[in-house]
């Protein structure tokens, strides 16, 4: 059972509290990688942590996509938003899949769910498995130790005539893992307001070590300086035969 709301009884909420991040560009970013990595238009690509298939939607358009996720709540509205598209209920530690695969995905910090280099590593071997030879792993990471920035505090808000969502975040730290607190307001016509909260709780990793845990799992791996965003790096591996 996922114990965060945002991925489970509150799904809905996911992509009204991020509507402004532009996935469109996020997957053109993906295509230029991809086709650099001599992964060519056509094929097979497997989004690990898909969520509610936003990068799906985009990346359909170019390649043979699939994906997962732990979330059923978050595949439910991702098999609405992307029919036709094969998902399926996984663990990245814990997943298979018949007909191997070009390219996995792990987009959006997703990575950073994984506590510790043990669950890392577990999940390494799984994409590994997962791909063709000679297949890469394109992984956004989420902050390193040393870019981690305790103490801030940010806000979100969704507002349409029904609805209005007010998210604001709280970022702490405990040794290696960085705690991040959920406020959430949430105002319906003619329901009222509800409120609720909940602490996400994602490892820091330098990227560095990172490409270690890579290598020492059957890949290649590598550092993209210019990933998805500023300041933010993609890890790359590439499967060795």
């Amino acid at each position: 059972m996922n114990r965060f709301p945002l991925y489970s009884s509150r799904a809905h909420l996911y992509d009204l509290i991020y509507q402004d991040r532009d996935y469109e560009k996020d997957a053109a970013r993906l295509h230029e990688i991809l086709s650099s990595l001599r992964v060519p238009d056509g094929s097979a690509i497997l989004e690990a942590a898909c969520g509610t298939g936003r990068y799906l939607k985009h990346l359909r358009d170019v390649y043979h996509v699939s994906g997962f996720d732990k979330s059923p709540e978050m595949l439910a509205i991702a098999r609405e938003k992307v029919a036709g598209v094969p998902l399926f209920e996984a663990d990245m530690g814990c997943f298979e899949i018949d007909d191997e695969v070009s390219a996995v995905l792990c987009l959006f910090s997703s990575i950073g769910y994984l506590i510790g280099e043990q669950e890392i590593a577990k999940a390494f071997q799984c994409f590994n498995k997962a791909l063709k030879a000679d297949g890469v792993v394109v992984i956004d990471p989420w902050v390193s130790p040393s870019q981690f920035r305790g103490g801030t505090v940010n806000m979100q808000t969704y507002s349409s005539p029904e609805l209005k969502i007010c998210r604001q975040h709280y970022s702490r730290r405990e040794g290696r893992l960085s705690l991040n607190d959920f406020h959430w307001m949430i105002g319906r016509q003619g329901m009222g307001i509800e409120t609720f909260q909940e602490t996400h709780e994602l490892w820091l990793c330098e990227p560095e070590r990172m490409v270690a845990l890579l290598n020492d799992n059957g890949f290649q791996g590598s550092i993209l300086t210019d990933g998805l965003r500023p300041g933010r790096p993609l890890i790359i591996g590439r499967k060795v035969p």
